[in-house]
């Protein structure tokens, strides 16, 4: 009946922004029509997914570009076979708040919130690994989504870019350490055909170490060594090596 008095055709009696402002600012503080539909659509669309009445082939992949000054959504709909089978199957109420609620979910997860984070960049555990997506912090905001920002040799491990040889090859096999999680305290070596490098594992922590120049770590010392005092096939050594 409000509205009805309100716009009932012949133009506006009381402007929309005044009526659905809160008391203390002089409105009437009556709903927002516009946003109360898109919040029961989405409220639906819950319903909907929670509950599996959309298959696989009514899912949509969504690539999403985000800034700190505004967000761009490109969103690309894929319905595989028959664009019009999700439309059909719950009406285009709920599919247009279906493409509504997956972009703005999915914007959260490519575009993370950076609050609690310290400064440095990290990967993007939201996006597949085969993407290789990280973001990077300043101050709690989010200043960067992308690829690796890192030199060819680097890449972003415990916050910060570093060397390839750094990074346990399990941490989403980008690097070419070890990983030290389970192995007795002591130093190992490099398994990607490095023998000037040797790895020290402490409490599951692992630090690279470089030999000096000419040098290569043996495994039977554990320490780096002339190549010819060194078992293969980092050195000549045969004899007694394990």
């Amino acid at each position: 009946m409000v509205y009805r008095f309100v716009w009932d055709g012949k133009g506006y009696k009381i402007k929309r922004n005044i009526l659905i402002s809160n008391y203390e600012d002089g409105g009437e503080k009556m709903p927002h029509i516009e946003s109360f539909i898109k919040s029961l659509k989405l409220s639906w669309v819950k319903k909907v997914l929670d509950n599996n009445l959309i298959t696989e082939d009514a899912h949509f992949n969504t690539l999403l570009f985000c800034s700190d000054v505004g967000s761009l959504f490109f969103l690309n709909q894929k319905l595989n076979k028959n664009s019009d089978r999700l439309y059909k199957k719950v009406g285009d109420y709920l599919a247009d708040g279906y493409v509504c609620y997956v972009a703005c979910r999915a914007c959260i997860e490519v575009t993370p919130n950076c609050e609690g984070f310290a400064d440095g960049i990290y990967r993007n555990i939201h996006i597949p690994d085969q993407y290789e997506v990280y973001f990077e912090c300043r101050d709690e905001r989010n200043i960067y989504v992308g690829e690796n920002p890192c030199q060819s040799n680097k890449a972003p491990y415990n916050g910060k870019c570093q060397d390839l040889f750094e990074i346990p090859s399990s941490n989403y096999q980008v690097g070419y350490g070890i990983d030290c999680s389970g192995r007795p305290n002591g130093n190992y070596k490099n398994d990607q055909g490095r023998y000037d490098i040797y790895y020290t594992c402490v409490n599951g922590n692992s630090t690279l170490t470089h030999c000096s120049s000419g040098k290569n770590f043996d495994t039977k010392t554990s320490f780096c060594q002339n190549p010819d005092n060194a078992c293969a096939p980092c050195g000549s050594v045969s004899n007694g090596c394990l």
